[in-house]
């Protein structure tokens, strides 16, 4: 490629990532490292950055042909620092780009990744999810849950065979004390009703989860903080932020550490039960449900049962978007006194009375009869004997 013409540089560069893309099974080795050679040349910070955003698409499309290349540590080390240079330019296209590119080198080259994701490349990634801009807030957050899904995939294939086992490094417990108040962030944001598009606030939802998940004891700190600081905000997005955070750790953290956030959050939770802010009490009915799914025992505080099932049996004549989580709520209230009168005794707990609401509005497009169907089975599996006398009653 002798041309010094940007354009002709950047079309090159295109024609090579089509052919990464389409025709990989057909190229040796000695062609594909000429290549390689050629896409790490015009990755580097002297370049025209149109040219730069080409070279590095070209490399993610070429990932899947650079196991050899990168068994070389030099070599791998020439690419890694390129596109390190990248994703810290100011360039926002350069930096989704080169954010791409790391997620698609983490599923091949994970055993190799240890030295870059190192501290200065995470706070690269954190100061990307507090910007404003959103495809940039995307592709950061979608690169740790790119990590964080791989990371949890390994502990499976480890837990189903034991034989042939995975080396886990934990990059979501180096990142987390930096990328998790980032995410908190992205939650205290208020979404409308009926956005069906992908937006931080979603991506941040997902990848907490998975943060949850693998950082277990190592984030209950964090959660306690960011939670305790900011559910009597008097700003509705912090405290639907927190409360929805909440839900999102007692949902997601590990067996250890979930009666200890029941003890410290639970009065919390049924305060917001009836915040003032349906987006709030959504958040409050989401963690609410978690807490007798996760933590089942607290059926046995009667006292504290029954204020969760008076406030659900409320909130599920709330406007539909807290109903939805109030009737999910119900359900594992129901769910939590069967499993543990079963576990100790082996006999079926007396039913609580619910709410007959059923025919309010827009209950099909808050998904409103789904939860309603999933506490009727609930009750119906649960609580037969009980539950066929109110069905008798109401189909006369």
């Amino acid at each position: 490629m002798n041309s010094k013409s940007v354009e002709v540089i950047v079309a090159s560069l295109e024609a090579i990532q089509f052919i990464y893309e389409d025709i990989e099974d057909y190229f040796d080795e000695a062609t594909n490292n000429k290549l390689l050679k050629l896409i790490i040349h015009y990755m580097k910070s002297e370049n025209d950055a149109r040219v730069r955003l080409a070279a590095t698409n070209a490399m993610r499309s070429a990932v899947v042909l650079i196991d050899e290349y990168f068994e070389n540590e030099s070599q791998r080390d020439e690419i890694m620092a390129n596109l390190f240079d990248i994703v810290a330019s100011n360039d926002e296209e350069l930096t989704i780009s080169g954010l791409d590119c790391y997620s698609e080198f983490v599923c091949f080259i994970y055993d190799l990744y240890e030295k870059y994701i190192n501290r200065e490349f995470i706070l690269i990634t954190a100061k990307a999810i507090k910007s404003n801009k959103e495809f940039l807030v995307l592709s950061a957050v979608e690169f740790w849950s790119t990590v964080n899904t791989f990371e949890v995939e390994r502990i499976e294939k480890n837990e189903l065979n034991k034989s042939s086992w995975l080396n886990i490094y934990f990059y979501s417990k180096r990142a987390s004390p930096f990328i998790i108040p980032c995410l908190f962030d992205l939650l205290c944001v208020l979404m409308p009703d009926d956005d069906d598009s992908w937006t931080p606030y979603k991506s941040a939802v997902i990848c907490l989860e998975y943060f949850f998940q693998l950082c277990e004891n190592d984030v209950f700190g964090q959660v306690i903080t960011l939670v305790m600081s900011n559910w009597a905000h008097f700003q509705e997005s912090r405290r639907a932020g927190a409360i929805m955070f909440l839900g999102l750790a007692i949902k997601n953290c590990g067996k250890s550490e979930i009666e200890v956030i029941v003890e410290y959050t639970y009065d919390i939770v049924i305060r917001l039960c009836t915040d003032k802010s349906p987006q709030v009490r959504k958040g409050a009915f989401f963690a609410l449900s978690h807490i007798y799914s996760r933590h089942y025992h607290l059926s046995l505080d009667l006292k504290k049962t029954n204020k969760s099932l008076d406030l659900a049996v409320y909130g599920a004549n709330d406007v539909p978007i807290s109903a939805y989580n109030a009737l999910l709520a119900l359900s594992n209230i129901v769910k939590a006194s069967y499993k543990l009168n079963y576990d100790t005794n082996y006999t079926r707990p007396y039913t609580f009375c619910m709410s007959s609401s059923y025919q309010i509005p827009d209950v099909n497009k808050a998904k409103l009869r789904v939860a309603a169907n999933i506490l009727l089975k609930s009750l119906i599996e649960f609580h037969a004997q009980v539950s066929r006398a109110i069905i008798r009653t109401l189909v006369r």
